[in-house]
């Protein structure tokens, strides 16, 4: 766990990569590794509303869109 995570009452909610490998026991990453391994990776996703960071990237974009095309970070 990072150490900005670690004292407090934070549970990291990343799914790992296909490729990965358990960490330390009792590490969160642990469980959602298990979850990949017995292909229930949407089931773990929809426990941890992980989708609600893909509303709110869509709500932005749309947002952006509208309110100006030409709108960028770079500007």
């Amino acid at each position: 766990m990072s150490p900005r995570t670690k004292n407090k009452e934070i549970t990291p909610s990343i799914p790992p990569r296909s490729n990965s490998g358990y960490w330390e026991e009792g590490h969160p990453k642990n469980e959602a590794l298990k979850a990949l391994k017995d292909n229930k990776r949407v089931e773990w996703k929809k426990d941890r509303d992980y989708h609600k960071s893909s509303l709110a990237e869509t709500a932005i974009f749309c947002y952006k869109q509208l309110l100006s095309p030409q709108l960028t970070l770079r500007n």
